[in-house]
């Protein structure tokens, strides 16, 4: 990302200098390179919210779809055919996150917030516990 901004900095200094030239066509032609179906950096959420915004109308239709995307989205992970392009992998698998914000509404943020933090703590506890055994 920085080289981009140096890039955008460098831009009209190009013209003049063949050693400025090099550096552009290095950053932006080598390094940089864009593709619509493989998106770079953060584009690949840009991308992954319009398909889920384009197939809400269908999914919601879907009986137990956050729960169909939680299964879809785990076994995702296990097929390498789930990759970069179009950033398949990532859309399927932040699905279920998209969904639950989709059918959260605010009695269930009131809840949430009225929870014990006890369940909170032992979820942490938990997630520690992960950490440790499988690293």
């Amino acid at each position: 990302m920085k080289l981009v901004v140096l890039g955008h900095a460098i831009e009209f200094l190009r013209k003049g200098d063949s050693s400025v030239q090099f550096l552009y066509n290095f950053i932006y032609f080598s390094i940089c390179q864009f593709s619509f179906f493989t998106p770079g950096w953060a584009l690949w959420f840009m991308l992954s919210v319009f398909l889920w915004k384009m197939f809400l109308p269908d999914m919601i239709r879907i009986k137990n779809a956050f729960i169909v995307s939680l299964v879809v989205g785990i076994l995702s992970g296990l097929f390498v055919e789930f990759g970069a392009f179009m950033s398949l992998a990532r859309t399927i698998t932040f699905l279920p996150y998209f969904l639950a914000g989709y059918y959260c509404n605010q009695k269930h943020m009131d809840r949430m917030k009225t929870m014990n933090q006890m369940w909170s703590i032992v979820l942490l506890g938990i997630d520690i516990l992960q950490i440790h055994m499988f690293n």
